[in-house]
C-alpha cells in the first residue's frame, strides 16, 4: 500500500470529522441561545403579568385613597372582573417560567403569593362597596401603602429573576 494514496483519505476523514464536531458544537450553542431567549421571554411575560396585577390593585386603592367618596358598587365589580382576567395570565406565566427555571420559579411564586394575598384583602374591603358600607373606601385606602411596597418589591424580584436564567 502506498502512503501517497492514504494521505488524501486521512485528510478527508479529518476534514469530515472536524466539520461534524464543529456542527455539533454550533448546534449545541444555538440550542442554548434559543433556550435562554425563551426563558428570558418567560420572565418578561411574568413581569408583565405581575405589573398588570399590581397596577390594577394600586389603581383601585389609589382611587379609594384620593376619591373615596366617588367609589361605587360598579368600581368593585369592575375591579373583580379585571382581576378574573389577570390571574389566569399570571398563573400561566408562572407555569411557563417553572418549565424553564425551577430556581426562578421559586423566587417568582413568592411575589405571586403576595399578589394573591393582597388581592384577597382588597376584595374583602371592596365587598363593603357592594353592601354599601360607608367604611369600605377607607378600608381600601389603607391598603394603598401595602400595594406600593409590593410594587417596589415585585420590580426588584423580577430583575433578580434574570440571574436564574442560564
Amino acid at each position: 500500500m502506498k502512503w501517497e494514496s492514504v494521505i488524501p483519505i486521512l485528510v478527508a476523514l479529518l476534514g469530515i470529522g472536524s466539520a461534524l464536531v464543529t456542527g455539533y458544537l454550533a448546534g449545541r450553542r444555538q440550542a442554548r441561545l434559543d433556550y435562554q431567549k425563551e426563558a428570558r421571554l418567560a420572565v418578561a411575560q411574568l413581569a408583565k403579568s405581575i405589573g398588570v396585577a399590581v397596577h390594577m390593585i394600586s389603581w383601585f386603592t389609589w382611587k379609594a385613597k384620593h376619591r373615596g367618596s366617588l367609589l361605587a358598587k360598579k368600581d368593585a365589580e369592575d375591579y373583580d372582573n379585571a382581576m378574573k382576567e389577570i390571574f389566569p395570565d399570571l398563573t400561566g406565566s408562572l407555569a411557563t417560567l417553572a418549565a424553564f427555571s425551577p430556581a426562578a420559579y421559586t423566587r417568582a411564586k413568592d411575589i405571586a403569593k403576595e399578589i394573591y394575598s393582597l388581592d384577597e384583602k382588597v376584595a374583602d374591603a371592596a365587598t363593603g362597596l357592594l353592601t354599601q358600607d360607608n367604611q369600605a373606601p377607607a378600608a381600601l385606602a389603607i391598603l394603598h401603602e401595602e400595594v406600593r411596597r409590593l410594587e417596589t418589591s415585585s420590580k426588584e424580584t423580577v430583575t433578580k429573576l434574570m440571574e436564574h436564567i442560564q
